[in-house]
């Protein structure tokens, strides 16, 4: 259960004490970082193409429903995969893939980029998002559940989602 306040109702948590916890704050900072990053991709996406490639908008809107399809296919694998691997190996996965992928895509995305060498990298890293979103919510829950915060469940939830909004915010 929770803190109880002297009249004995629950008492919230103190939010230092929570961001003290490194796990939640991994947590803030992974949904962060990846739509950040995400967000920029996404909002470069268009410009690169035309100018790296000389790609019309039709062949940009094709690769963001390749993306999109690559994202559902890698939904469906980490819902397979959480079956048999633990939470933290499906984030550290995601985290990975994402690293690589946004480390190849910086420097791929040159003047001279093949059309492989501009797509590949995007693919990588839209596969990392569903092995960073439901895993790192859950271990989010699993820790506020621990440390006795699972009443207030509903204000993390937001405060994460505010989180991740700032991330694509500021990209």
């Amino acid at each position: 259960g929770g803190a109880s306040s002297p009249e004995g109702g629950a008492r919230p948590p103190q939010l230092s004490a929570v961001l003290a916890s490194p796990p939640i704050l991994l947590s803030f900072l992974v949904i962060f970082f990846f739509n950040f990053a995400f967000s920029c991709t996404e909002a470069a996406l268009a410009p690169v193409a035309q100018h790296a490639l000389g790609w019309t908008q039709v062949r940009i809107s094709l690769v963001y429903t390749l993306l999109s399809v690559v994202v559902m296919a890698s939904g469906a694998g980490v819902a397979l995969a959480s079956y048999a691997a633990p939470d933290a190996a499906l984030l550290a996965t995601g985290l990975l893939t994402a690293s690589a992928g946004y480390t190849v895509l910086f420097f791929m995305w040159t003047r001279h980029v093949t059309p492989a060498g501009f797509v590949a990298p995007l693919l990588a890293s839209a596969s990392a998002f569903p092995f960073m979103a439901a895993p790192n919510r859950a271990l989010f829950t699993m820790e506020a559940d621990r440390l006795g915060l699972g009443g207030a469940q509903g204000l993390f939830q937001g405060l994460l989602s505010v989180v991740a909004s700032l991330g694509g915010a500021t990209a």
